[in-house]
């Protein structure tokens, strides 16, 4: 789409809305990079994800993502042989772990949520 398009739909108004529910600064980040798609089989693909995440947390409730920090940095340096501090140490053992929860969440929908697998 055109700039103009975009500004007439108030596509940014829209994004930074969106950015508001955003559970992380890498969750943030991705809506900051979001552009429309033209294709019809991924919007319909996206609007399907979309029917299910929403059914899925209207009947099980919310995902679990507290204890998510974005860990990126810390990551990084620990892969060049750096030292991590206490508070990165900790951000990324509760990141670990709310990823498993997550994990545990999304097993549990079972098979009735297959695009969210």
């Amino acid at each position: 789409m055109d700039t103009r398009t975009l500004r007439l739909l108030e596509y940014d108004k829209i994004r930074e809305m969106l950015r508001g529910h955003a559970a992380s600064t890498i969750g943030q980040e991705q809506i900051a990079r979001m552009r429309p798609v033209r294709d019809a089989g991924i919007v319909r693909q996206r609007m399907e994800e979309t029917s299910e995440a929403r059914m899925l947390v209207s009947e099980q409730g919310a995902a679990p993502l507290g204890g998510l920090h974005d860990v990126r940095e810390a990551v990084t340096r620990a892969e060049k042989q750096g030292v991590l501090g206490p508070t990165e140490l900790l951000d990324i053992a509760e990141t670990a772990a709310c990823c498993r929860r997550l994990r545990r969440y999304l097993l549990n929908a079972g098979q009735e949520y297959p695009k969210l697998l």
